[in-house]
């Protein structure tokens, strides 16, 4: 298995955003006799990709063959370089790569840059890199074959592609159709109601647990029969609400799993098939206990409360987040890795 550079890692570390370029063709330079590669940008892409956007860093990957010893002893480098602008961006040492097979990395940063920074109504959906093979005194050699593998009849597996590295603050790069946004408001009124009913703040953990064994054990034949007929359904995915020491009833923080198959984004979304988000229930009574993660600003809410009831009680929320990470493809099959933040509930409290 490859090894992360360290640049890869403070990248993919510092990003929540990861899109791939698939290349679109390679060919030669009739001129210089360069190795031109051209990248799609699609509209998904370029929609995320401009000036506000900080592209933290930019990747050309090519799966190398290692060749005859005597062919690649004459071979040094490698070198990328923007073929619009000419502009040399970086270039690797082939001696770092000691295996037969391997994935080069090139620095293609500024050129991702500077394609980006460009006037939307000027830009290209494609990104064109030269690569060029150079010996020990950085001399261009022509007609070499040093094992890239970049040419059209290459096995898509081992095609070469962009990773760019992205911090894009939630803008998204999935436009949701019509049809989509419809269906998903009716699945999430459905996702609604099941977690008003399982987050009754009046039940405690005893009496959930005798509701769901009359229910097993002499419940109407309807419900017995819809669980059976959907083994996928919210409230199987459903679990006990975490027990907390002062009182069940108030201010807890409650299993809520989110599955993208119950949603039908099963077809976009690669990884994951759901995940656990969580959720927040319960009341917030006077006076309010530390264990409710009160805020100054809630206590203050509640004595106002209490002396003018107009003024609303505070209210169980959740005080601490954290992201995931979402593998999925956008709307011109581009793999993307994007992290959602705020996605999470990792603890809830009277605010």
């Amino acid at each position: 298995m490859e090894s992360l550079s360290i640049e890869t890692q403070i990248a993919i570390n510092k990003s929540d955003t990861i899109v791939s370029c698939t290349n679109l063709e390679t060919k030669q330079d009739a001129g210089t006799n360069k190795r031109l590669l051209e990248f799609s940008i699609s509209p998904s892409i370029s929609r995320i990709l401009n000036p506000n956007t900080p592209v933290l860093a930019g990747q050309l990957r090519i799966f190398r063959v290692k060749p005859e010893m005597e062919v690649d002893a004459k071979a040094a480098y490698i070198r990328a370089i923007d073929h619009e602008t000419g502009l040399t961006l970086s270039r690797v040492d082939l001696s770092n790569f000691v295996q037969d097979k391997q994935w080069l990395t090139i620095n293609v940063t500024e050129a991702i840059r500077m394609w980006a920074n460009k006037d939307p109504q000027a830009r290209v959906n494609k990104l064109t890199l030269a690569v060029e093979v150079l010996d020990k005194r950085s001399r261009i050699l022509k007609d070499i074959d040093i094992g890239l593998q970049d040419l059209p009849e290459t096995s898509k597996e081992i095609q070469p592609f962009l990773v760019i590295y992205l911090l894009t603050k939630d803008i998204p790069s999935r436009v949701t159709s019509p049809q989509e946004q419809q269906a998903n408001e009716s699945l999430m009124k459905l996702y609604s109601n099941e977690l008003k009913q399982f987050h009754d703040p009046t039940l405690t953990l005893d009496s959930r647990k005798r509701r769901s064994t009359k229910q097993h054990n002499g419940g109407s034949p309807s419900s017995s029969n819809a669980k059976a007929g959907n083994d996928k359904s919210y409230r199987n995915h459903t679990k006990l609400p975490v027990r907390n020491p002062y009182h069940q009833k108030f201010c807890n923080k409650y299993s809520f799993f989110v599955s993208f198959t119950d949603l039908k984004w099963n077809d976009w979304i690669i990884a994951p098939d759901g995940y656990e988000a969580w959720s927040c229930s319960g009341k917030c009574p006077f006076p309010l206990h530390p264990n409710l993660n009160s805020t100054n600003h809630a206590i203050v809410q509640m004595l106002a409360h209490l002396m003018n009831p107009q003024v609303p009680e505070p209210c169980c929320a959740p005080t601490k987040l954290q992201p995931i990470s979402v593998l999925y493809y956008d709307d011109f099959s581009n793999v993307v890795l994007k992290k959602y933040r705020n996605m999470i509930v990792q603890a809830c409290g009277c605010l």
